[in-house]
């Protein structure tokens, strides 16, 4: 009965252990994450490369921001254009959300969601 009791201690320790060593591996990624993401702006290239790729289409960005929610950044890339010419799409906000774990393991960028936000379609008619 001593020993389950001692098992059963250690077991616990263990235990409590790794979920402090979770809750502070949790918060050095975020704060971590928190202090380099407004750095996002100086990939701007990078990013609007990764999204024409995914797109298969040229895309311009005038603005790009980052930004934390959560356990992951989101970039703001303000006043994007997509295609070009008279088929071009003026988009007020695409918010990007990178695959952070995908990004590190591929060393480039990987992209989980990319949303529109305040698309302004023109149309004319003849």
């Amino acid at each position: 009965m001593n020993t389950v009791l001692s098992l059963f201690n250690r077991l616990l320790r263990w235990a409590l252990w790794l979920v402090a060593g979770l809750l502070i591996f949790a918060a050095l990624y975020v704060s971590v994450g928190r202090q380099f993401t407004p750095l996002v702006a100086e990939y701007r290239e990078d990013i609007e490369q990764a999204l024409q790729q995914r797109f298969q289409q040229d895309i311009q960005i005038e603005q790009l921001i980052g930004d934390w929610r959560g356990f992951s950044p989101v970039l703001e890339a303000r006043y994007a254009t997509l295609g070009k010419g008279d088929s071009a799409l003026q988009v007020e906000t695409l918010q990007i959300q990178p695959n952070v774990l995908g990004s590190l393991l591929a060393r480039e960028l990987r992209l989980t969601a990319v949303t529109l936000d305040g698309l302004q379609i023109h149309i004319e008619q003849d």
